[in-house]
């Protein structure tokens, strides 16, 4: 089985990230991977997905994606819900 790069640039939310994550490595603030970033992420059919690095986006008109984890072998772009109410203070926490 092969993963491919998503197609496009559509961000679809899920409760079941723990963070943002996206295979597009066009993000501000683009970094190399560090601690405390994960090295890998665990995806739906158990496959283990290499974390090259992190980097932060706005979803026009000013909502906030921070630190979104990058890795080329990602599908689809999700946007952790949880994550997502925090980078935006829906809440307080």
């Amino acid at each position: 089985m092969s993963l491919q790069q998503a197609q496009n640039n559509e961000w679809y939310f899920t409760s079941n990230a723990t963070s943002h994550m996206s295979s597009c490595s066009d993000l501000s603030h683009f970094s190399s991977s560090r601690y405390p970033t994960p090295q890998s992420v665990v995806v739906g059919n158990g496959s283990l997905l290499p974390i090259i690095a992190t980097g932060n986006t706005v979803i026009p008109p000013s909502l906030h994606l921070n630190n979104v984890l990058v890795s080329l072998q990602l599908i689809t772009n999700l946007i952790s819900v949880r994550q997502f109410i925090i980078d935006n203070k829906f809440c307080r926490v």
